[in-house]
């Protein structure tokens, strides 16, 4: 099987050579045929910012995906860069941050409660989201910690979900649609109020 492609979405020949894309041109002279084995390789023709919707070159897009995983700008890998590294925050909720946003829950990442960061908040429904790291090693401690927090955030109308950072990373699509499930039950539940 081939996809087909207008002249308006051809690349240049440097992008070519960059990533070893090799085009046919069809007797038709308004299209391009892109052979079935490179198909996967298509993703790099639209190399764009998951933050500022900015297009982005391939050495960017690599620096991106190989230290975080996203396919962010040069400003925006700084300044998630940045994030992480004052906040701790787990490169799994960086993920589900832009899985969120690409799916239109408008999150906010660490996000300043009054009392700590939350890893991802939803301050129109009130959700807060934590991303639980290690769940086999916490203690008592850290564990009744947890409860209070969450006490603590229940009693200012907020919600804390705590997912476990495998269900992240092995589950992205189904923990966002499950997400988004709740963000709907809480929507209905401020409508009813």
């Amino acid at each position: 099987m081939e996809r087909v492609f207008h002249r308006k979405n051809r690349i240049s020949q440097h992008q070519m050579y960059r990533t070893s894309i090799f085009l046919y041109e069809s007797e038709h002279p308004h299209v391009i045929i892109i052979p079935n084995l490179i198909t996967d390789l298509i993703d790099l023709l639209n190399m764009i910012c998951k933050d500022c919707g900015k297009n982005i070159g391939y050495i960017e897009h690599r620096e991106s995906m190989d230290s975080l995983g996203i396919e962010l700008c040069k400003r925006h890998t700084k300044l998630i860069k940045k994030i992480i590294l004052e906040n701790n925050t787990p490169l799994e909720a960086v993920k589900l941050f832009y899985a969120l946003k690409g799916a239109g829950a408008n999150p906010m990442l660490e996000w300043w409660d009054g009392t700590k960061s939350v890893d991802i908040a939803i301050s129109r429904v009130k959700l807060n989201i934590e991303i639980d790291i290690e769940k086999e090693t916490i203690t008592h401690d850290q564990a009744i910690n947890d409860l209070e927090d969450a006490m603590r955030s229940f009693k200012n109308g907020f919600t804390t979900l705590r997912i476990p950072a495998v269900a992240v990373e092995h589950y992205l699509k189904d923990t966002v649609t499950n997400i988004l499930g709740i963000i709907d039950g809480l929507k209905a539940n401020i409508k009813v109020v």
